[in-house]
């Protein structure tokens, strides 16, 4: 990266790359999922090592993000994490899913709402329609 960024002939491949794991890891938290998921796979000690690494070798780093190979990828993966949607399918995932006692209470607030709503469709058919 640093031959890169003095000779000025030379291809920019390992910059633009940096550049976007850098935006990519923001904690060991993110470096462990990249390894799980088979993305990366390291050596050093551990993902704080990684974090640590990643983040500090763009410090310096004067650098255009729009004009290299990996832009087109951060524009889509940018895209693809502005949907909300997604946010909120993560979101509902990571926080009523993990646990058996959160499933269960939510399929219990779930069915409590249903037979809620059911209770107040007979109340008013019955109001309306009454039996004579």
């Amino acid at each position: 990266m640093a031959f890169e960024q003095c000779y000025p002939g030379c291809g920019r491949h390992i910059t633009p790359y940096i550049s976007f794991m850098d935006g990519l890891i923001n904690s060991s938290k993110d470096v462990e999922h990249l390894v799980v998921k088979g993305i990366i796979s390291h050596q050093l000690g551990s993902d704080e090592d990684v974090d640590t690494l990643i983040n500090n070798l763009r410090k310096e780093m004067v650098f255009d993000t729009n004009k290299n190979y990996m832009s087109d990828i951060s524009k889509q993966l940018n895209e693809h994490y502005e949907q909300k949607w997604r946010t909120w399918t993560a979101t509902f995932k990571r926080e009523y899913l993990k646990d058996p006692w959160k499933i269960i209470s939510l399929v219990a607030a779930c069915l409590l709402i249903l037979l809620t709503a059911a209770q107040a469709a007979y109340s008013m058919v019955s109001y309306h329609f009454p039996k004579t």
